[in-house]
């Protein structure tokens, strides 16, 4: 049984008060995890866009795991990589990926290099090498072995398939037909199984997750880190949205989700009270627990 969401006039005010609300009496012990722990759980396959040349903000979900003081090591945690070619380098194992032939510097994103696989089409920043104090040559030597090192790290990581493979697109939805594939290239490599977060849209709430096929899930959130010409980034979004998807992952397909908070909301339930503003961490999740019967 799922217990009613105490709301009032302003609504629910954080997408993690959400999380909590959407858990059942037999999974909300779940929920007390620590957002590291859920960060820990997943794998960037960067962002793509159709727009500003292949730049498309994503490094995002690298900064969410940065902010939780998390370093984990990735080929793509911080790549701009479009659709088409990031199904291209799972199709080849990004093979050649190393080429310091085919690898660009770019002096424009701050004081430290950024650089461009042309192979893959992959654009990525903060290399953490300084432009005035590592020359180019030797930027560009130290990038390549990396990226051969985190290319055979990705493979690895598919084939164990311990974490879920998460890629995003800020500026447009990825098709039904390009999210399966990029799925089935996923499932190729070995266990692993795609994460793909988009707006939520055509009725879907935000902070939910379906499993579609058995190395496919959809999560929905709110927004993603550029708003309306400004960067916002969305951890809390983030976190919630990453809860909902390890709620599917171990379970086999989902075809039906247990009512959450926002459905409450959609469905008129009286209020309560309101939410109290975000407080420290341990009185508020205190008084969540309480709310939850703990």
């Amino acid at each position: 049984m799922t217990r009613p969401v105490p709301v009032g006039q302003d609504g629910i005010r954080h997408a993690q008060d959400v999380a909590f609300f959407r858990c059942t009496i037999d999974n909300r012990i779940s929920m007390i995890t620590s957002a590291k722990t859920i960060a820990e759980q997943f794998e960037s396959l960067g962002g793509g866009s159709l727009n500003l040349n292949g730049w498309s903000f994503g490094c995002e979900f690298g900064y969410w795991q940065r902010s939780l003081h998390l370093e984990p090591l990735g080929l793509l945690r911080w790549a701009s990589i479009s659709p088409d070619n990031l199904l291209r380098g799972l199709e080849a194992g990004f093979a050649g990926v190393e080429d310091e032939a085919a690898l660009e510097l770019r002096a424009l994103t701050g004081s430290d290099w950024g650089y461009t696989q042309t192979t893959y089409g992959m654009y990525m920043d903060h290399s953490g090498m300084e432009q005035d104090k590592v020359p180019a040559a030797q930027a560009k030597a130290a990038l390549a072995k990396s990226m051969g090192f985190l290319r055979d790290k990705l493979l690895h990581d598919l084939a164990l398939g311990e974490k879920l493979f998460v890629y995003r697109t800020y500026d447009h939805i990825v098709d039904d037909g390009m999210q399966c594939a990029l799925a089935d290239a996923i499932g190729r490599l070995g266990n692993g199984v795609l994460c793909y977060v988009q707006h939520a849209a055509e009725g879907r709430l935000p902070f939910t997750a379906v499993r579609k096929t058995p190395n496919l899930i959809v999560g929905y959130i709110d927004h993603f880190a550029p708003v309306e010409g400004r960067l916002d980034y969305n951890p809390i979004g983030w976190e919630a949205v990453c809860r909902a998807a390890l709620d599917v992952w171990p379970t086999g397909i989902q075809t039906q989700r247990a009512p959450s908070g926002m459905d409450y909301l959609a469905l008129n339930q009286p209020a309560f009270q309101t939410l109290p503003p975000a407080e420290p961490g341990a009185r508020r999740l205190s008084r969540l627990r309480r709310w939850l019967g703990l």
